[in-house]
């Protein structure tokens, strides 16, 4: 069978086949695989294409067509091959900032704490009984997303002005407890290096949004409270959304060691910029509906339960 990496609808990642709502030829697994093989030679990049390289991709195609048939143009063809599917794999650099809109994520540290893996605390400072960053995640329409878009390391000398915020409002709560520094760089190689923003813009984006919408706040004001009583879905969405601007946002629910489903993150939803607020074009996949319970947070009692899960930070990464 043909391996096709899912890709959004403007931009294909070719590993195997091209998507048929592209109306582009087909090649059978020989073929391709020697395709495959041949732009691996021209290029250690994925080859990635747009509908704006529609042509180029034709002629690569057809031409690899002709040359594997051992045409009498076979040189020239050859030629033209590589040519164009050397194009095509630099297009990859031009897409790896190419997408809709960001998704900025925000988890409820008591729902992550009571799931049977338990948590760890940061050994930073202890989380506040308030919703923290998970992160940024840049994200198409259609629901897709790109990711390790570069390989640019996680730098921390960059965010020496930020990390103070990042380690109050942005901590790791995955065993064993760390000093977040595993999370962030997880966050940024998956995420960030797809943003556009350059790392210290992309977390600066971040701290920025978590500050001006206070998400816990709203939900107090409207008496949803972190109690253990359930609440309607819907209320939860119309009480945030006072602080985004009347923008909806999406609720994601997990479940806690005995099975209970409760609400766990909130997803926002940012224009490319990072700052502005925007209605979403798709809500999460897991998104959760009825009623979920708001789970108690007391740090005290989840620090004695933690687990020893060893992870990045957060479960829930898309």
């Amino acid at each position: 069978m043909l391996l096709l990496r899912p890709a959004p609808s403007r931009v294909f990642s070719v590993t195997g086949s091209v998507d048929a709502a592209a109306s582009l030829p087909r090649l059978t697994l020989h073929h391709h695989s020697r395709i495959v093989n041949l732009c691996g030679i021209i290029s250690s990049r994925p080859c990635c294409f747009s509908f704006s390289s529609f042509g180029i991709v034709r002629i690569a195609v057809e031409g690899m067509r002709a040359l594997l048939k051992g045409t009498a143009a076979m040189p020239s063809i050859m030629l033209v091959a590589l040519v164009a599917w050397s194009m095509i794999c630099g297009l990859a650099v031009q897409a790896q900032d190419d997408f809709d809109f960001f998704y900025f994520v925000q988890q409820w540290p008591g729902s992550y704490c009571d799931t049977r893996r338990g948590c760890c605390f940061p050994l930073s400072s202890n989380p506040k009984a308030v919703f923290g960053i998970h992160g940024l995640w840049p994200n198409y329409d259609d629901g897709s997303w790109p990711d390790f878009c570069t390989k640019e390391p996680f730098n921390p000398k960059e965010l020496a002005d930020v990390v103070d915020q990042m380690d109050d409002d942005w901590g790791s709560l995955a065993c064993p407890a760390s000093d977040s520094h595993s999370f962030w760089t997880h966050e940024w190689t998956k995420h960030g290096t797809c943003s556009g923003l350059g790392q210290h813009g992309y977390f600066q984006s971040a701290i920025d949004l978590y500050g001006k919408h206070d998400i816990t706040g709203a939900l107090a004001k409207a008496g949803i409270l972190p109690d253990g009583k359930h609440y309607q879905v819907d209320a939860i969405r119309h009480a945030i959304s006072t602080v985004l601007d009347g923008h909806l946002p999406g609720i994601d629910c997990n479940k806690d060691g005995h099975g209970n489903r409760q609400l766990y993150q909130v997803y926002i939803c940012v224009g490319k910029d990072g700052k502005t607020l925007i209605e979403c074009p798709i809500f999460p996949r897991n998104e959760c509906k009825g009623s979920v319970e708001f789970p108690v947070f007391d740090p005290h009692h989840h620090r004695l339960n933690s687990g020893g899960a060893n992870d990045t930070g957060m479960r829930s990464d898309h």
